[in-house]
Order: structure tokens, then C-alpha cells, then sequence
């Protein structure tokens, strides 16, 4: 029998300004089968959205000097 991923094709956009929360939440996704962009600023992920839509955000909405909150703006 094969094993499919519960995450597997979900294209997930993480957005955090600590490395070490980017890479653990990177490595739980990836390891659940999503296909994961990783990225450290509001700045990065706005310009993803203009080329891509994922399927899931996941955002610190208080990273210090980023307008995060813009991001809710442009997806909703």
C-alpha cells in the first residue's frame, strides 16, 4: 500500500524573521510532504505573492521594522 502525505502538493509560504523558526517549521512541512518557500520579511513574501499564490501562509505578524500585517491586505 502506498503512504500519502496529509500535506502532500500544499504549497505553504512561511514568513518569520528568526532563522531557527524558519528552519523547524520548514523541516515539520517538508517532512509532512508540503512544498514549502521560506522567506525572513514581509518584504520577501509580498514579492512571492505578486508571482505566486500558495495554498497556505503562515507569517509572524510581529516581526519588528515589517509590515506583516500588509501581507493579510494582499491575500485577503
Amino acid at each position: 500500500m502506498s503512504h500519502r502525505s496529509r500535506l502532500s502538493g500544499v504549497r505553504v509560504l512561511v514568513v518569520d524573521d528568526a532563522r531557527y523558526v524558519l528552519d523547524v517549521v520548514t523541516d515539520m512541512l517538508q517532512c509532512n510532504g508540503a512544498n514549502v518557500t521560506a522567506v525572513d520579511s514581509a518584504e520577501e513574501a509580498l514579492d512571492i505573492l505578486q508571482r505566486e499564490r500558495p495554498d497556505v501562509l503562515l507569517s509572524n505578524l510581529s516581526m519588528p521594522g515589517c509590515p506583516a500585517r500588509r501581507l493579510l491586505v494582499v491575500v485577503l
